[in-house]
């Protein structure tokens, strides 16, 4: 599916259950997965006045390869929705606390890692070793962190000392 259709399938949904409103196509973003197509009342598009806009809405997504959409709403930021779009294949999920460290590149720094890894989860010495040793024979360890937020920035750490891993969303545990 290419843009042009994605914005014509999203046109149709907008026209059959949104009929006071139309796309706002120069907004549209592109992803790696697709596209998020976003759409206002019409009275706001010709007036741009704020008395006139329609609120507690998203974009709506569109998947390049299936031609899935998904209309999101206003709870979250785009962003949002599209980085748990992308990781998971349903733009509701919610981040957990779990990190997956499935390898290293080459120069990873070992012992800065586990420094971390003790400090986020508070294990001991010789079991933070464990899953570096494991994870540098190219084994799949889990870690948990104490909350979303800080799992989210131990995978910016880790990645910043040579490993490969993410964040879990919860439907990826």
């Amino acid at each position: 599916m290419n843009k042009f259709e994605a914005q014509k399938l999203v046109q149709k949904w907008v026209i059959a259950n949104k009929g006071d409103c139309a796309l706002m196509t120069e907004a549209t973003e592109e992803y790696d997965f697709g596209w998020a197509f976003y759409y206002q009342l019409k009275k706001y598009i010709e007036t741009k006045d704020y008395r006139e806009m329609l609120v507690g809405h998203g974009p709506i997504l569109v998947d390049r390869n299936s031609a899935q959409m998904f209309e999101t709403g206003s709870a979250y930021s785009t962003e949002h929705y599209v980085k748990a779009y992308a990781a998971t294949g349903d733009p509701f999920a919610e981040p957990t606390s779990h990190i997956q460290i499935s390898g290293s590149r080459d120069g990873a720094d070992k012992l800065a890692a586990i420094g971390y890894i003790r400090n986020i989860t508070g294990l001991k010495l010789l079991d933070a070793k464990a899953h570096m040793d494991k994870t540098l024979d190219n084994q799949v360890v889990s870690i948990e962190a104490s909350s979303p937020e800080q799992a989210a920035k131990a995978v910016e750490v880790l990645e910043g000392y040579g490993f490969l891993c993410k964040q879990l969303w919860r439907n990826q545990c």
